[in-house]
């Protein structure tokens, strides 16, 4: 994180609770977080390196995708946010920009990335910052990706929203 940002409790604060949360999340269908931390003044994450292009992006480059394609990207998505709904979180900006392809030769696998506007669903907040980072009234995600529910009361959804 450069310098500005980290400086910023309540950036840093978002931050360490993306971090945090991530690395609850063991899938090869979710971006694996190796570790994270601070480092002098600076807020630091280390990821696996994925190698690949957005959903969105292959959406602009080639448009309509083939079903099979479709079906596979699908699949991959439900299995990483089962994982996501077990360990009590729920992403809420699932959204083809959200979703990185990862070419690994001989097979491409779906991944979700982005996990900066979880909320836990077990009733414990992600970080104990959760709640200040999360204004009541404020509109977290993207408008167009958003369930009808998000938008009405994005703070209390469930796992549904993701679907």
């Amino acid at each position: 994180m450069i310098r500005d940002v980290s400086a910023d409790a309540t950036a840093r604060d978002r931050f360490m609770r993306e971090a945090r949360t991530i690395a609850k999340v063991r899938s090869p269908h979710v971006a694996q977080v190796h570790n994270f931390g601070f480092h002098e003044e600076h807020a630091y994450l280390v990821m696996e390196y994925l190698a690949g292009e957005t959903l969105d992006a292959r959406l602009e480059r080639t448009g309509t995708l083939p079903v099979e394609q479709v079906a596979r990207i699908c699949t991959h998505i439900a299995k990483a946010l089962q994982k996501a709904h077990d360990a009590g979180i729920i992403h809420r900006d699932i959204k083809p920009a959200n979703v990185f392809l990862v070419d690994y030769g001989d097979e491409e696998i779906a991944k979700v990335v982005d996990f900066g506007i979880v909320k836990a669903t077990d009733g414990a907040p992600v970080s104990s910052q959760m709640n200040t980072l999360t204004q009541t009234g404020s509109l977290l995600g993207t408008a167009y990706y958003m369930s009808p529910e998000q938008i009405q009361d994005s703070g209390n959804v469930g796992h549904q929203a993701d679907l």
